[in-house]
């Protein structure tokens, strides 16, 4: 033992002060938890509103993240950087050349215009055989 070490009666000592302190802290921890049903259940809610919160939040940021690079891949795309919907100007000339070519391609492909409805023939009408006169 060294000169102004403590001796093991002090370490003994001070650990059982403080082990005392420690437990005297988790008293008053404990004394000041909240134990009324009520209140706790409230505060259940609210942490679940506030972890339900940051998930939607987070799950917007991820899919404004995805949005964002799918555009930055499509920006190299030729064609891709064209709004929608956003044709412009289409000439009478085109119109005509799209015309031309949609007729020649009916008459190159006749079964290709299906009928939109088909005539079904009558089934034959039969008497009622649940009511008898």
């Amino acid at each position: 033992m060294g000169f102004g070490d403590a001796s093991a009666k002090d370490k003994k000592a001070a650990a059982a002060k403080q082990k005392d302190e420690a437990a005297k802290a988790a008293a008053e921890d404990a004394a000041w938890a909240e134990t009324d049903k009520g209140n706790l259940k409230k505060a259940a809610r609210a942490a679940d509103a506030a972890a339900k919160a940051d998930a939607k939040l987070a799950a917007k940021a991820e899919l404004k993240e995805l949005e964002k690079a799918d555009e930055e891949a499509n920006n190299g795309m030729k064609g891709a950087n064209k709004k929608a919907g956003g044709y412009g100007k289409v000439t009478q000339a085109e119109i005509a050349r799209r015309q031309a070519l949609m007729a020649v391609a009916a008459k190159a492909n006749p079964k290709k215009q299906a009928k939109k409805t088909e005539v079904v023939p009558q089934p034959k009408l039969e008497a009622n055989t649940n009511r008898m006169e």
